[in-house]
């Protein structure tokens, strides 16, 4: 019996566990090219509000984010709202396991890298998203990097709130959210 209601528990909640891999018709990550600068990221997705997800594959607490994700899908795609995830990861395979991870959890939404790809110079977008995620003492010096990051921007494509609400944090996402659909 209690084999059954585990097993019936995991099937309930594929999301336990985002180390195996798991094939699902609702995934729907999509790679964007790398952008010159993030006004040109956020051209894509002109009049929409986005919610920006900095994060690594390797952060834990980024991980434990991603599974709060499925119980505000529907309020994203009912509202019209991207979910944009960027990765802070240095390499290829750190940035492919981060939408391995996102496809896992069944998300959708828009994926982006923050270092430039092989044979690309890290240039304005690099500077524009590390101010976002990056703490820096007087002298411009990083001191402390800082993800998982929320934030979101209004439909002129302004940051409308830089720490925002973490998925785990539902309803107030929701909330505060909603105060942009306007």
């Amino acid at each position: 019996m209690r084999t059954l209601l585990a097993l019936l528990l995991l099937s309930a909640s594929p999301l336990l566990s985002l180390g195996q891999p798991k094939e699902t018709n609702t995934s729907k990550i999509v790679r964007l090219d790398y952008p010159d600068s993030m006004r040109s990221l956020l051209q894509n997705f002109s009049g929409k509000v986005v919610y920006l997800d900095i994060f690594a594959s390797q952060c834990q607490p980024c991980r434990a984010e991603i599974t709060h994700y499925p119980a505000l899908q529907d309020f994203f795609t009912d509202n019209d709202i991207v979910c944009l995830f960027a990765s802070v990861d240095s390499d290829k395979a750190g940035c492919d396991q981060c939408v391995e991870l996102l496809n896992e959890a069944g998300l959708q939404g828009y994926f982006v890298t923050y270092f430039a790809p092989e044979g690309r110079t890290a240039g304005q977008f690099a500077n524009e998203l590390g101010a976002l995620f990056c703490d820096t003492d007087q002298a411009g010096k990083i001191v402390r990097i800082s993800v998982p990051r929320y934030i979101i921007f209004d439909r002129q494509g302004k940051i409308a709130e830089r720490h925002a609400k973490r998925p785990s944090n539902g309803e107030e996402l929701k909330k505060e959210l909603s105060g942009y659909l306007r």
